[in-house]
Order: structure tokens, then C-alpha cells, then sequence
């Protein structure tokens, strides 16, 4: 079906005027579907993007067929970030493919995504960026306890708790209810070698809803 001509949207036009806030076409097409590839069509929209909206396509989950699907997609998902770095993202199609293959699942969740994500940030809509929080930690043995309080509790949506382990920077993200978050004074920063590291700093911010992420003090333990 056209959109155009059959649904009356013009969806190209919306996202060269920067009349939405994220576009999400539908790119079902394997990626050596020639000359319809997944990132010969992702490439396209993103040189109509000129308002620099967020651009995160559709993914036909279920594409490569069965269990052999997981090279597909984490391919899909890697072009994306590297097609439109600024605002990496995808939309899984159908639920059903991720249900069913636990393959594709645990792929996905060992690879692409391991580690959490916040939302990009949407500066069209705001970018004012909320008060800081004020932390504090008690020892707690083998762990640490870090507690905070925000200066503005109505402009937070997540918070996001750093911890330095070495010369590693990890992070966790947690809700707007959150007021603590237990971390070890030791950690794994080498599943490959096994090594360990000592906790060196924290630092927490408060995230709004729009993307917009706190200044952080690190506090050196």
C-alpha cells in the first residue's frame, strides 16, 4: 500500500520538517537484498533527516529464518549505530521472533544489548538539563552503600549511579523512586582475564525526560 497516495501521509515531508520527534520506518529487508538493503534504505532516510530527528528503523526480528537469524539482526542493529550515530536505536518486529528463539534472545543480550541505554536526547523539545543530586556513602563491609536526594525531584525520570573500578567506568540506570544503590568495593573489569579491581569513585546524576542528564560530582573513596 502507498502511504501517500492510498493513506494520505506524508511521512518523508514530516521528517524533513522536523514535525516529529523519532521516524520509525519499517525496513523488513535483509541486508544483502540488492538493490532494497537494509542499509542502502536506512542510508536514504537518514540524508532525509535534515532536521536531525530520531531515527530508529524497524527490524523484521523473524528475517533470517529460525535460529540462524541472530547474524542478521546484530548486523542490522551495528549498521544502524554506525549509519546514525548520534541517535542509535531499533524497533523489534514481531514480538513473536524474540519469544520464540532463545538464541536470538540470549544473542542479543550478550552482544548489542549488554549494556543499558538512556534515551538520546530530544534538544528540540529541551535542553535545560536537571539540578544535580546530593550523595553520600556509607561503608557496608564488603560493599558500599551510596544514598542521594535530588534537588528537584519533578524533573527526574532516571537516575544513573557511575562506579569506578580501576580505570574502568561502569554505570547503572534506575528509576525516579530510587534513593540508594548498594555497589561491591570489588569487581570483575575483565570477563577475558578474570581481573579484578578495587572501587575507586562514584558519581551519580539525575536524567529528565528528554535525555537531558545532571552534572555529577565524583566523589574519590
Amino acid at each position: 500500500m502507498d502511504q501517500y497516495d492510498k493513506l494520505y501521509a506524508d511521512a518523508k515531508l514530516w521528517l524533513n520538517e522536523g514535525w516529529i520527534d523519532y521516524f520509525m520506518p519499517q525496513l523488513y529487508w535483509q541486508i544483502n537484498n540488492i538493490p532494497l538493503s537494509f542499509p542502502v534504505l536506512l542510508s536514504w532516510w537518514q540524508t532525509e533527516n535534515t532536521k536531525g530527528r530520531h531515527l530508529w528503523p524497524g527490524l523484521n526480528s523473524g528475517i533470517g529464518g529460525g535460529e540462524k537469524n541472530s547474524d542478521e539482526i546484530i548486523n542490522q542493529i551495528m549498521i544502524t549505530r554506525g549509519i546514525v550515530p548520534n541517535s542509535p536505536g531499533v524497533a523489534h518486529w514481531s514480538i513473536g521472533a524474540l519469544t520464540k528463539h532463545k538464541s536470538l534472545r540470549n544473542d542479543l543480550l550478550a552482544g548489542p544489548y549488554k549494556e543499558e541505554a538512556l534515551v538520546p536526547v530530544s534538544p528540540w523539545l529541551d535542553k535545560k538539563a536537571p539540578n544535580g543530586v546530593a550523595v553520600t556513602t556509607e561503608d557496608r563491609d564488603t560493599d558500599l552503600l551510596i544514598k542521594w536526594i535530588a534537588k528537584d525531584e519533578k524533573d527526574v525520570f532516571k537516575y544513573v549511579v557511575y562506579t569506578q573500578y580501576g580505570d574502568k567506568w561502569l554505570y547503572r540506570t534506575l528509576n525516579a523512586k530510587s534513593r540508594f544503590f548498594q555497589v561491591s568495593k570489588i569487581a570483575e573489569v575483565n570477563p577475558k582475564t578474570k581481573a579484578i579491581a578495587k572501587l575507586k569513585a562514584v558519581k551519580v546524576t539525575a536524567v529528565d525526560r528528554t535525555g537531558n542528564e545532571s552534572e555529577g560530582e565524583v566523589i574519590v573513596l
